[in-house]
């Protein structure tokens, strides 16, 4: 369902009238259970800071009107529940924005609704939601960050802009525009700006409050994965053809101090032990440990001995465990030169997150898809959940697991609390 709001703003405080008309006729058309008469559709709209609006709206010709009046500027997290009777149908959930004296089109995606009895200018074209139980992410994904503590989820959107979401609910909160193209995004050591680096080896410092832009380094090679060595250094990589440079950048010089290349590296991506001053970097048959001197800026780049296929790895156990995409799980101390084996997962890994504070261990596996939870105390399984889609990604809050899938080319989002799980 596709819908367009026109709001007309008088005055200052930037509140206005928003005229609303949804074309509900494709829910009778569609595959989905037909009721016999669709004689209802409520809208609640939702902004953090904001009080909760909810409007029934009368139907004609399977077409609700109405008018919301007094609605801020800004995104707004619509729901929409439609009715036969007293039973709720469908229902579905997007995100808006409100912006003065325009027409915005958008995509809202439709679950059946349980049936039960639920007392309780914007044009809709309405899908049935080919992921049931999933929200779609209405974004042209390139690259995430994600800040655990506050609970903010950015994501990079190819239309070079950062979108900001409540990690929680996955409810937009604002957009952080761009001048240029990024190849990636990292939030700095404190969680106050957002880094973005661009292929021309420019990185930015994006702050998240005043969404200001400042030019902090340039590396002169494109910047694949920005990583925070504390406040004072950037370890910077890039992977292309087999083979990789690593940077390291001062942020109190404003310069390269080091730099080290890299046969056989099939990844940018970089995992930290801040414990030990140590990145962990997946090469073609090696995975390559980086230990950093944070007296001078310099590293030491040495193999591993482990294989990281497919590419990815994981600092995990209160820093003690590195564990790799293939499964395996290694120790990893400040001590020794090289990780040791300790045991294996099982599946290969596509995502992985940890939670030292309440001892528990996510990972997502493609084959099968599913979200597993493990207790840190006995390696063991705790739970696990099948996933639809192919899973892609894996953030946490507090208490929130976040799932992101793909299907048909788009990214559709589901939550779990951790409590689901156990935990």
């Amino acid at each position: 369902m596709i819908f367009m709001i026109m709001v007309t703003f008088i005055g200052c405080a930037r509140t206005g009238s928003v005229g609303i008309s949804i074309d509900l006729s494709s829910l009778v058309e569609s595959d989905a259970p037909n009721p016999s008469e669709i004689t209802r559709a409520i809208i609640t709209l939702r902004q953090k800071g904001q009080d909760i609006i909810t409007r029934q709206l009368p139907i004609s010709n399977n077409t609700a009107t109405g008018q919301i009046d007094d609605l801020a500027e800004g995104y707004w997290e619509l729901n929409l529940q439609v009715f036969d009777g007293v039973a709720m149908i469908f229902t579905g959930d997007c995100e808006i924005e409100v912006l003065a004296n325009i027409v915005r089109q958008y995509n809202l995606r439709i679950d059946p609704g349980d049936g039960e009895s639920n007392i309780g200018s914007i044009s809709f074209v309405i899908d049935i939601n080919p992921m049931i139980g999933y929200k779609l992410i209405p974004q042209r994904v390139k690259a995430f960050a994600m800040d655990s503590v506050s609970g903010k989820l950015y994501i990079l959107d190819v239309a070079n802009k950062i979108t900001a979401y409540h990690a929680d609910t996955m409810s937009c909160e604002r957009d952080y525009a761009l001048e240029q193209t990024p190849s990636t995004i990292r939030l700095n050591w404190d969680n106050t700006a957002l880094l973005v680096g661009y292929p021309s080896g420019i990185i930015d410092s994006l702050d998240i409050d005043t969404g200001e832009s400042t030019q902090i380094a340039d590396l002169a090679m494109p910047a694949g994965t920005i990583l925070p060595f504390g406040e004072k250094y950037l370890l910077v990589s890039n992977a292309q053809n087999y083979s990789g440079m690593l940077k390291v950048w001062n942020n109190a010089t404003g310069m390269v101090v080091d730099t080290e290349n890299i046969a056989n590296l099939t990844s940018s991506a970089c995992a930290l032990n801040p414990s030990i001053n140590t990145a962990y970097l997946p090469g073609l048959n090696y995975l390559y440990r980086i230990r950093l001197n944070y007296d001078t800026g310099e590293m030491t780049v040495s193999s591993s001995g482990y294989s990281s296929q497919p590419g990815k790895a994981w600092v995990a156990f209160n820093d003690s465990r590195l564990i790799v995409s293939n499964g395996s799980i290694l120790a990893c101390s400040i001590y020794t030169d090289d990780l040791h084996y300790t045991g294996q997962l099982g599946n290969g890994i596509v995502d992985l997150v940890n939670d030292d504070t309440r001892g528990g261990l996510y990972y997502i596996t493609e084959d099968p898809g599913r979200l597993y939870a493990m207790r840190h105390s006995g390696m063991s399984v705790n739970a696990y959940a099948d996933l639809d889609g192919t899973p892609a990604f894996l953030f946490q809050t507090s208490d929130k697991i976040i799932v992101i899938v793909v299907d048909d080319g788009n990214y559709y989002t589901k939550i779990w609390t951790k409590a689901e799980f156990g935990f």
